[in-house]
């Protein structure tokens, strides 16, 4: 995004419907890192981010704390630094969430 500062987010997974990217919160173990969902049009369908809920300035951050992540939730994640082209969010990535 233009004007913003380079950012990286660890994405534990994504659901093409809102009820189903809920019961991963509900069902998410407590003890894991928080996430937070991020629900954004693009490619002609609404899809929900499953983010951690920190973003990070450095590729490299973000690796290290992919790799905290439990053996299960590490294979499904991934790094993320952009969302592609013509991407409406409504829930905004960049924003830091409150703890």
């Amino acid at each position: 995004m233009p004007g913003r500062s380079a950012v990286w987010w660890v994405k534990v997974g994504e659901k093409d419907r809102l009820d189903e990217a809920i019961d991963v919160l509900r069902t998410y173990p407590e003890d894991a890192p928080p996430i937070r969902l991020v629900p954004y049009w693009g490619r002609g369908a609404l899809k929900v981010a499953i983010l951690l809920r920190e973003h990070f300035y450095s590729e490299v951050d973000a690796g290290r704390q992919l790799e905290q992540l439990s053996e299960g939730t590490a294979a499904r994640a991934t790094v993320l630094s952009s969302w592609g082209e013509n991407v409406v969010f409504f829930s905004d990535p960049y924003v830091k969430p409150r703890r």
